[in-house]
């Protein structure tokens, strides 16, 4: 076969060729293109429903957000809340915990009260009330009785009980302190009892001692029978006046029992005198021509609260028959009130007792009163 014939079927043959060539690799281009437009179809699905929940996701973050703005006072009270609770649970184990330790103490003083009821008082302390009552005694405060105490230190007496007892008013004063002092004036003959730590009552009224102390004035008081008796106790200051140039009439002092009498029916008489204040004398020395003498006599409000008090050299009980008056009549000392100290001169001073007549007083002091 010569060239010029086969030439042309070897051109048909490759013509063949590439035309298969070029159809199968449009197949596989076509191919290749629906794989790549098929991922970029999956790919924007993905991407649309990524964004989906995306939208999704931000709703319900504005959601959650505009929850949170609502209940935000509602969470910041209910912290508030659980916050107070803490504190009060905190306050309330605080309060048990002082309260159990209050109870502790409380048993404690008890039992020591107890312990100190069942020891025997010592001697040293039961030989200065001994004394303190012998002392009164002579002094004519004979309703004073001091019931314990549990030791002297530093001259004072420790856990003090004392009883007052009022014979002409039925009236009972009680001090409670947990220590005395004593001091005495020596120049105005007065003896001072403070108590510190405690309490007085008469009847329903309670009164706390204050820090400074409550005191307790007697007068008039024999000053160096005190320092010999209680030099232990007894604080003094200032000096013993001259005595007198006289010596005092004979006859005027009153043994216990006679003076008592006295008391009993002159207090009897101011106790119904209609006065402001009630008056009481707590002591006096003697008598002497219708006269008491070193007279004490205080003044008391409705609460039994001591308002005034006077001490004079005599006191008597004035009677007016044409006018109808009766009046305490006192000279010679001074007098102290809420207002000052004034002093009562030997002209007297005189006190209007006006729910008494005449004859009352006569009859409750035996006609033992002074005509005006």
């Amino acid at each position: 076969m010569s060239r010029s014939s086969w030439l042309p079927w070897t051109l048909c043959g490759l013509a063949s060729a590439a035309a298969f060539w070029l159809v199968v690799e449009t197949r596989r281009l076509a191919a290749a293109a629906g794989v790549s437009e098929l991922v970029a179809l999956q790919q924007q699905q993905s991407l649309a429903a990524a964004r989906s929940a995306l939208q999704a996701s931000q709703r319900q973050l504005d959601d959650a957000h505009t929850v949170t703005a609502v209940l935000a006072p509602q969470v910041e009270r209910l912290e508030g809340e659980l916050h107070a609770a803490l504190d009060r649970q905190q306050d309330f184990a605080t309060l048990i915990e002082q309260r159990a330790d209050q109870a502790e103490a409380e048993r404690t003083a008890r039992a020591a009260a107890a312990q100190a009821l069942q020891a025997p008082m010592p001697e040293g302390v039961r030989q200065c009330l001994l004394a303190l009552r012998d002392c009164l005694r002579a002094d004519g405060f004979v309703g004073f009785r001091f019931l314990t105490a549990s030791a002297l230190v530093d001259q004072q007496l420790r856990d003090v009980e004392l009883l007052d007892v009022d014979g002409g008013q039925l009236l009972t004063t009680l001090y409670v302190a947990r220590r005395m002092t004593v001091r005495l004036d020596r120049e105005r003959g007065e003896l001072t009892l403070r108590f510190f730590d405690g309490h007085r009552r008469t009847g329903e009224h309670h009164q706390d001692c204050p820090v400074d102390g409550l005191p307790l004035l007697l007068r008039p008081v024999d000053g160096r029978l005190w320092e010999q008796r209680l030099p232990y106790l007894v604080q003094a200051e200032g000096i013993y006046p001259l005595p007198a140039t006289s010596a005092p009439p004979a006859g005027t002092g009153l043994d216990v029992t006679t003076r008592d009498q006295w008391l009993e029916r002159l207090n009897g008489l101011l106790g119904t005198a209609g006065t402001t204040e009630r008056l009481h004398v707590s002591t006096f020395r003697g008598l002497r021509d219708g006269a008491f003498l070193q007279v004490a006599l205080q003044g008391y409000d409705r609460k039994n609260l001591l308002r005034s008090m006077a001490s004079c050299s005599s006191l008597s009980v004035e009677v007016d028959e044409r006018a109808g008056v009766v009046q305490l009549l006192l000279r010679g000392g001074t007098m102290r009130s809420e207002g000052g100290e004034a002093s009562i001169s030997d002209d007297g001073y005189r006190m209007l007792l006006q729910a008494v007549t005449p004859k009352q007083a006569k009859d409750a002091l035996l006609g033992m009163v002074v005509q005006k």
